[in-house]
């Protein structure tokens, strides 16, 4: 290591390359205690002193493998050599057009791993910076050198991810080059733009941008991709289906739900988990969008992994938020339908077997309770039938069932207390349903 130092430290061009060349294949193959090292003894400054641009090519690339390796390690590391004005360095060199590619390869390299480490040295690239790092495309994008397309798309994932996210007019530009990077065929470059869009997308505002860039329909396509990329396509589109309603409308009409209807059999949990999550959203939406929940026949399969023993409980938890949302913003056509289907059934039995593990849920299945419950009173005004939910709740013992939920959690108690005084006190009266659901269904399509 001494004489490692001493090379770099000369005054000769040769001497500081080989020396410079061999810190770095000290440093990758144990970045910690030999990064500790070169801090300690102040080689950090020597080695951006080699990122001038009048220096030569071999040794700028040495010196960035070296600064590379350095920032890659922990975050002091990274620390140190921002302290000592490498940002400058970096973005200087990204700049230039007369620079080696691969030096500027390297310098995304740092960016990112530096990005990843700091949310505030993260801000700093972007407002320095950005600019700099996107003026590296080219179009077409299939022209550019594949090594740095790959890093250029890694280096924005690494500026897109920490929370909270960027400001979404300095990240527009992105999102536009992204409608360009998703649709080359490099696995890498689609995984880390899949991811870009996965973040750039949490609010309406970043959805509306990606829909107007065109890349909804590439997201959807890449739903039907293997898992890595698979991945970050469903967590744009339940960004995108969490929107606003005109934005959930786009992924319906792209044919989203029945690629999510082949998904929810995928063998991962954590697909179908993603499944059951964008669901959710698109049940919130409108009762066109439910319809097309309904036409695309997932209910009856998602009560059936709500009453699964061998389901994931995770799972069980979206569900129920997609029958509450259901039920919230149904048409009374498709509250008989989900009557029907079985909504009270799955209900009762999730409130049974979940009250006590998960209470947060339980409320949420007790809110779409007496949701249907609130609806089967109006509707039963609507179509002159009195009670028309009430007699399939008692012969599901759900007055026996409330009474008997006993939980920490006193919310959780005035919600079963609530339903059991509005809809089975003891003046509630319960009459024989005149029509089955089938007749209502019938009754309400001819009315409507």
């Amino acid at each position: 290591m001494e004489q490692i130092i001493e090379l770099i430290n000369s005054d000769s061009a040769k001497s500081m390359l080989i020396g410079t060349e061999s810190l770095r294949k000290l440093l990758s193959p144990d970045r910690g205690v030999i990064a500790q090292k070169v801090i300690d003894v102040g080689l950090v400054p020597r080695l951006l002193s080699f990122l001038d641009p009048l220096v030569p090519d071999s040794l700028q690339f040495e010196a960035s493998w070296c600064l590379g390796n350095i920032v890659s390690g922990k975050s002091e590391h990274s620390h140190h050599v921002m302290q000592h004005g490498a940002l400058f360095s970096f973005l200087r060199l990204l700049s230039l057009p007369q620079i080696d590619s691969g030096v500027k390869e390297q310098c995304l390299w740092i960016l990112g791993n530096i990005a990843s480490d700091s949310r505030e040295y993260r801000d700093e690239i972007l407002h320095s910076g950005l600019d700099k790092i996107l003026g590296l495309f080219e179009l077409p994008i299939e022209k550019m050198k594949i090594s740095m397309l790959r890093n250029l798309v890694w280096t924005l994932s690494c500026l897109s991810k920490h929370k909270p996210h960027p400001p979404l007019h300095m990240m527009v530009p992105v999102l536009s080059w992204m409608a360009h990077t998703i649709t080359c065929r490099d696995t890498e470059v689609l995984i880390d733009s899949s991811w870009v869009l996965s973040w750039l997308t949490v609010t309406d505002e970043g959805a509306q941008c990606a829909i107007d860039t065109g890349i909804a329909k590439r997201v959807v396509e890449l739903m039907t991709y293997y898992e890595p990329i698979l991945v970050p396509a469903l967590r744009t589109v339940g960004n995108l289906a969490s929107g606003t309603d005109q934005q959930t409308q786009v992924i319906l009409q792209l044919g989203a739900l029945p690629i999510i209807r082949t998904l929810m059999s995928h063998n991962k949990p954590s697909i179908r988990k993603e499944c059951f999550w964008i669901l959710s959203n698109i049940a919130g939406g409108t009762p066109e969008h439910i319809q097309q929940l309904i036409y695309h026949d997932f209910f009856p399969h998602l009560l059936k992994v709500l009453v699964s023993e061998a389901e994931d409980k995770a799972h069980k938890k979206e569900i129920i938020h997609v029958l509450n949302n259901a039920s919230s913003g149904g048409s009374y056509l498709q509250i008989l339908y989900f009557v029907h289907t079985g909504f009270f059934q799955a209900l009762q039995h999730y409130i049974q077997f979940n009250y006590i593990s998960d209470p947060y849920t339980t409320k949420i299945a007790l809110e779409a309770l007496e949701t249907l419950l609130d609806l089967g009173v109006s509707l039963g005004k609507e179509i002159q039938e009195e009670n028309i939910f009430i007699e399939i709740c008692v012969k599901l013992d759900f007055q026996k069932l409330l009474e008997l939920v006993e939980s920490d959690d006193n919310t959780l108690n005035s919600q079963c207390q609530q339903i059991l005084t509005k809809f089975f006190s003891n003046g509630t009266t319960i009459t024989t349903q005149k029509k089955s659901i089938e007749q209502l269904i019938e009754k309400l399509s001819i009315q409507q």
